[in-house]
This record gives structure tokens, C-alpha cells and sequence, in this order.
């Protein structure tokens, strides 16, 4: 009988250990997530790709709020949750169409400075005080930086990058569920002003871009915006060096 393994804190703390574990013993392995959802684990590289590129699968996961409970799926209700990665053509193909458009070779080329100058400038804080004594790397670099890289490319007004950085505190750092979903709420609060803030101040900023790109006179509307800068936020946390 296979045992099925609990996603609790323990596999928050040690990911790789569980992942590494299943690889060699159970790669395709039974888990209950801390929703209370039941679903299958899966740790190959070449089942992965397999089930990513089945057509009887979706990647849609408002199909699986369902499976929630609903005080446990309220928090995936929110526009973040239609991102485009979490969707299956043609609403993939559709925003992806109108997000392209956004991300020209000019913008990219632009963003690519800014985004050394701010790792730069949180190495060179570092530096100062490591004088002084010990420094968290975590708290010092890797958390402020995607935080402050986000605020910047959205073209964020100073008004509310504390009130950005307070609220993605959470969705950063280890915290617990109920923690994770006041900030995804309070984050999707900011990015909504965000947004509003952008229709009246336009700028030479990705978000200013997003909000002008058009196809066929389609448009991205105002909650995938907010879905938009939410994945571009976790694409960033992602790739920042921890």
C-alpha cells in the first residue's frame, strides 16, 4: 500500500530532500497538499515532460478549485490566479499575444541596466556593513531585490512601494497559510492602484506598456493586468540569486 505523503512544514523547509527522495523511490508518488487537496507528485524530469505535453491534461487551475475547501480556496479566486501560465489555449495564446507585444527588444534591452544597478547597489550596502559585523544575505539581498526590481519595471509610484514591500513580506519568506493569503490579497490591493495609477500617469514603464499593447483592437483587461504583474513578480522572485 502506498503511503501518501503530507506537503506540510517539514517539506517547506527541506523541497530538494522530499523531491530527491521520491526521484530515486517513488517518482510518481501520492501527496496531500496543506489545502487538504489530494494530487499525484511528480519528480522526472521525463514524466514531467511527458504529462506537460499530453493534450488530456490541462494547466488551467481554476479547474481544480473544486478539489478546495472553501475557506482554503478563496485565496486562488483572485485575478492573480488567471495568469497566463495558468491557462490553456486560447486564452493562453490570446494573452500571450497581447503580452509580447509589451516585452519588445527595446524594453528588455532597458530593463536589463536598471535591474544590474539595483543588484549593484544592494552589493554595495552589503559591503559597508559586513564592516560591522554579520550579514543576512536572505534579508539583505535576496528578498529586497526582486521587491525593489518589480516596483521599478512596473514604473510603481513612490507612494506605494512600502506599502509593495510590506505586503509581499509573506509570499518571500517562510510564513503560514493565513499569512500567505493577507499578502496575496494586500499585494493584489497595491498592484490594483498600481494599474489605476498607470491609466492616469502613463509612463516609460513595462506596466504603461501592457496597458497599451493591443491586437486586433483586444486589450488586456484590468484583472489580467493585475494577473500579469503578479506572474511577472513570481518570474522575478524566482530567478533573483538566493
Amino acid at each position: 500500500m502506498t503511503v501518501t505523503t503530507e506537503l506540510d512544514a517539514d517539506f517547506v523547509h527541506d523541497t530538494h530532500g522530499l523531491y530527491q527522495r521520491l526521484r530515486a523511490e517513488a517518482p510518481v508518488h501520492p501527496v496531500l497538499f496543506e489545502e487538504g487537496v489530494r494530487a499525484w507528485l511528480v519528480t522526472r524530469y521525463a514524466d514531467a515532460l511527458a504529462l506537460l505535453n499530453d493534450p488530456r491534461l490541462s494547466k488551467d487551475a481554476r479547474r481544480a478549485l473544486a478539489e478546495f475547501a472553501p475557506d482554503r480556496a478563496r485565496p486562488y479566486q483572485a485575478s492573480v490566479f488567471g495568469s497566463m501560465l495558468m491557462l490553456d489555449p486560447p486564452e493562453h495564446t490570446r494573452l500571450r499575444r497581447l503580452v509580447v507585444k509589451a516585452f519588445t527588444a527595446r524594453t528588455v534591452e532597458r530593463m536589463q541596466p536598471r535591474i544590474d544597478a539595483i543588484a549593484t547597489e544592494l552589493l554595495d550596502d552589503i559591503d559597508r556593513s559586513v564592516t560591522t559585523g554579520p550579514v543576512d544575505l536572505i534579508a539583505n539581498y535576496a528578498e529586497p531585490l526582486p521587491v525593489r526590481v518589480i516596483s521599478d519595471l512596473l514604473g510603481m509610484p513612490a507612494h506605494l512601494v512600502d506599502r509593495f514591500r510590506s505586503a509581499m513580506g509573506p509570499l518571500i519568506s517562510i510564513a503560514t497559510h493565513a499569512a500567505k493569503s493577507t499578502s496575496e490579497r494586500e499585494t493584489v490591493a497595491v498592484l490594483d492602484e498600481v494599474v489605476e495609477y498607470k491609466r492616469r500617469v502613463p509612463g516609460d514603464d513595462l506596466l504603461t506598456s501592457l496597458i497599451s499593447a493591443s491586437s486586433d483592437g483586444d486589450r488586456l483587461s484590468h484583472d489580467e493586468l493585475i494577473a500579469t504583474c503578479r506572474q511577472l513578480n513570481a518570474d522575478i522572485r524566482a530567478e533573483a540569486p538566493n
